[in-house]
């Protein structure tokens, strides 16, 4: 009796990565879901709070994996700091949620992104010129001689009316 191939394959876990964004409404929607400020798409100083966020919070990887939830608050009395969603970060969370076990469910859990690495691109090596053999001389070079302008135009005469002081002018008035 013939058995069936059993293959195990590994689970495949989805990979987080950041979001590279350039668009300004994109970024301010990303703000506004992380840090649940209300943020105005046509304030140009929202867009631009937004744009400072993305790219010293997101990008640099400071508040991207938890995000409180809407509404709550913590205030935490050794720091003396009232921690909401926008102003604590993925340490400050880690920190409070090992402080307190309680406190994990104010947080919504993103996962981890993965770190990205900078894999280098390999280019296919270049194949070796082909050697010329060493009895042939290599062809010397002519000096080449600059190039002279053809028979250069002749300038066009401008008429020029001779100047006339103006006491010569105020004299034919008179």
């Amino acid at each position: 009796m013939a058995r069936a191939k059993i293959t195990v394959t590994k689970d495949i876990k989805p990979v987080r990565e950041l979001i590279r964004l350039t668009d300004e409404f994109e970024i301010l929607n990303l703000c506004k879901s992380i840090t649940h400020l209300k943020l105005d798409p046509m304030c140009h100083m929202d867009r631009a709070y937004a744009k400072k966020w993305y790219e010293d919070h997101y990008l640099t990887g400071i508040h991207v994996r938890y995000v409180m939830k809407p509404g709550l608050s913590i205030n935490h009395v050794a720091d003396g700091v009232v921690y909401r969603a926008f102003n604590c970060t993925d340490a400050i969370a880690e920190r409070i949620m090992k402080e307190n076990p309680v406190y994990k469910s104010y947080f919504e859990d993103l996962g981890p992104i993965e770190p990205q690495e900078d894999v280098p691109t390999v280019l296919p090596a270049d194949p070796e010129p082909e050697q010329t053999p060493e009895t042939e001389a290599p062809e010397e070079e002519k000096p080449v001689e600059p190039e002279t302008p053809a028979d250069p135009e002749p300038e066009a005469s401008v008429e020029t009316t001779p100047e006339v002081s103006v006491d010569e002018i105020m004299k034919e008035l008179e």
